[in-house]
């Protein structure tokens, strides 16, 4: 293991594994994350940029080293092209339903969302806690379609409806090939 780690990071294939990471905000809080992940050379995770909040602007300056995207729906438009594999939101203090939204469009875009944890939050079911270089998170990473069983029935209801489909839509095809013919 010790070789073939070696090897991947020389011939820089670890590149390519590496998770991009989005913060929405800058805080005191983030520094600390972002400043961890830099300084360990074995993490899987790349710091893509950071955004603006909501309101146009960070609650702290983000350092020169951090690219910063134009404004807050920039967050959408990097999920959506796959250029960015997590988005942390970075102060939980932030109001519900901006907090809703933003989860619910990385959903959309199979994306994971963590959020730092200010004080003690209370968990909620779909909450998981994370680390990243050792620095704890609370994150939507379990998304429903990761269950074995909603994943299968799923697939089920997803070939039952095709089948039905097909069936019904048979005579019509044979009807349009016969007047083809």
């Amino acid at each position: 293991r010790f070789v073939v780690q070696r090897v991947a990071v020389k011939s820089g294939m670890t590149a390519v594994l590496r998770r991009q990471i989005l913060f929405v905000d800058w805080t005191a809080k983030t520094w600390g994350i972002a400043r961890a992940v830099m300084n360990d050379r074995w993490n899987p995770y790349e710091i893509v940029a950071c955004a603006p909040n909501r309101k146009g602007h960070f609650t702290s300056q983000p350092p020169a080293g951090i690219s910063t995207l134009g404004s807050y729906h920039d967050v959408s438009l990097l999920c959506e092209r796959g250029l960015v594999d997590i988005v942390i939101l970075a102060d939980g203090r932030r109001a519900e339903e901006d907090v809703l939204e933003l989860a619910r469009e990385c959903e959309k875009k199979m994306v994971d969302f963590m959020v730092i944890p200010s004080g003690f939050q209370i968990l909620l079911s779909c909450l998981e806690l994370n680390t990243i270089s050792g620095v704890p998170l609370l994150g939507v990473t379990k998304l429903p379609l990761n269950n074995p069983f909603n994943w299968t029935l799923k697939r089920g209801i997803d070939i039952v409806g095709s089948l039905v489909g097909l069936i019904l839509s048979a005579p019509i095809i044979a009807l349009y090939a016969l007047l083809v013919y």
